[in-house]
């Protein structure tokens, strides 16, 4: 793949950036290192070579659903703070 100014160019629309001159030749010399990079590792000999799956031979010990009482509501107001439609009210941390 050849990374030139149009290629550049459309990465620069695509995205909304604004790129100075200088920039924009960084980018491009730093998307030419990483696509040489995948050129690196297309070329290595996979041939026969099962694909990864798991990174190790540890497999997760799953246990049963259970279903479990969880607090009620008469206790759950009695120790928080401001209870709201039978529900924790909490402050607002996020502005719309």
């Amino acid at each position: 793949m050849v990374v030139d100014d149009a290629l550049i160019l459309k990465l620069q629309n695509l995205a909304k950036l604004d790129l100075s001159k200088e920039e924009a030749e960084s980018m491009k010399l730093e998307l030419e290192k990483v696509i040489s990079m995948f050129d690196t590792i297309a070329a290595v000999d996979t041939e026969g070579l099962e694909p990864l799956i798991y990174l190790s031979d540890v497999q997760d010990n799953w246990r049963e659903d259970e279903i479990q009482e969880g607090i009620s509501v008469q206790t759950l107001s009695g120790i928080a703070p401001l209870m709201y439609n039978h529900a924790v009210a909490v402050p607002k941390v996020i502005e719309t």
